[in-house]
């Protein structure tokens, strides 16, 4: 049992930052408006992420609408904020944000944006 804990290290150092793509989401509620407002304040998405069309970045509904359906959003979606971009909506540079959110807090913002069509 023990060999197979030190494995696990290995392979988990070796994984690096992949922790997050591979991990089970925990089954949790959607948030409310003040609570994503909240958190999505403290960890500066609603900088350039907002409902309307004046936002930044994409809107909340844009993301929304583009992902609408599709079963790896989620999991496309945390690769994205984890690893920042450019290109899929525009000229403008998202960068990574990680650190400061947490998977936890990153899944519980996109489970919102993600709900907002």
């Amino acid at each position: 049992m023990r060999k197979n804990m030190w494995v696990w290290l290995v392979i988990g150092v070796f994984a690096g930052n992949q922790a997050w793509a591979d991990s089970e989401a925990p089954a949790t509620r959607v948030m409310s408006d003040d609570e994503w407002r909240d958190l999505a304040t403290k960890r500066n998405c609603a900088l350039c992420h907002e409902r309307g069309p004046d936002a930044l970045g994409p809107s909340l509904r844009d993301i929304a609408t583009e992902y609408a359906g599709d079963a790896d959003a989620e999991r496309i979606l945390m690769r994205k904020v984890y690893e920042g971009g450019v290109g899929k909506w525009g000229t403008t540079v998202m960068p990574s944000q990680s650190p400061p959110a947490s998977p936890e807090e990153i899944r519980a913002l996109l489970r919102y944006m993600l709900s907002t069509k």
